[in-house]
């Protein structure tokens, strides 16, 4: 069939059209997937505590798991001149398997802090030697501790190890929500200075996230707990789907 070249529109055409109509090409977010029981679950915890005040959630302690690689794949930025991309004073060298150490840190609204060194897969018994050095350090009676429902967590042996010490949680965390855990921000802070300082073994991994951990300023600690009230209402506006935090 003969075809008219004037009837072919073409990609650019269709681009600046959509532009034009306020359509940007922009990189797609990349959020938890939740399901619908996920969703119902995120509804009614923020509908819970959407009357809290800033005192009470400097009263949490929010905690995670994170694992810190040796040498992480990431998108590096050189100049060089034309020609010299395979130069290897100009690329970036990525390893198939990154070696990694696993950290388990808590925060709390003062600007209290802690960082702990996981010695094997964070399975029960690991858990359970985690928080007993922690908890005395960051626990009293007036906090309440947020975990999220790994199963190491939720364990019959660490609910009742929680019971005996007699720890008072928040309840009903729900499943896929970083954006209501605040010690994620700080994950993604301290990778970033951690990769700036390119430690080369694990114990300087370790030497060198402590001292980053331990020098993230306190004004940070207050704008994410003061942010708390502000991510449960933008869950509840978008009636319990991804926030932008």
């Amino acid at each position: 069939m003969d075809c008219d070249l004037s009837d072919i529109v073409s990609v650019d055409t269709v681009k600046r059209e959509l532009r034009r109509a306020g359509l940007f090409g922009r990189v797609a977010v990349k959020k938890p997937f939740l399901s619908r029981k996920n969703i119902d679950k995120r509804k009614r915890w923020c509908l819970d505590r959407r009357d809290w005040t800033l005192q009470k959630w400097k009263q949490v302690i929010y905690t995670d798991e994170c694992k810190l690689d040796l040498h992480p794949n990431k998108r590096e930025y050189v100049r060089r001149p034309v020609g010299s991309r395979f130069s290897r004073k100009y690329f970036f060298p990525t390893t198939k398997f990154s070696k990694s150490l696993m950290v388990w840190g808590a925060i709390r609204g003062d600007g209290k802090r802690l960082l702990i060194r996981c010695e094997r897969n964070v399975d029960s018994i690991e858990y359970q030697r985690i928080l007993g050095l922690a908890l005395p350090e960051m626990y009293s009676s007036r906090h309440l501790l947020q975990h999220d429902g790994a199963s190491s967590h939720r364990s019959r042996s660490t609910t009742q190890y929680l019971t005996q010490k007699a720890i008072r949680m928040l309840p009903d965390w729900p499943a896929q929500s970083p954006d209501l855990n605040i010690i994620e921000n700080l994950w993604d802070y301290l990778k970033h200075r951690v990769h700036l300082c390119k430690p080369q073994t694990l114990d300087e991994l370790w030497d060198v996230a402590c001292y980053e951990w331990n020098a993230i300023p306190n004004e940070m600690f207050h704008k994410l707990y003061d942010s708390l009230p502000r991510r449960v209402t933008a869950v509840l506006a978008n009636k319990g789907g991804p926030s932008k935090y």
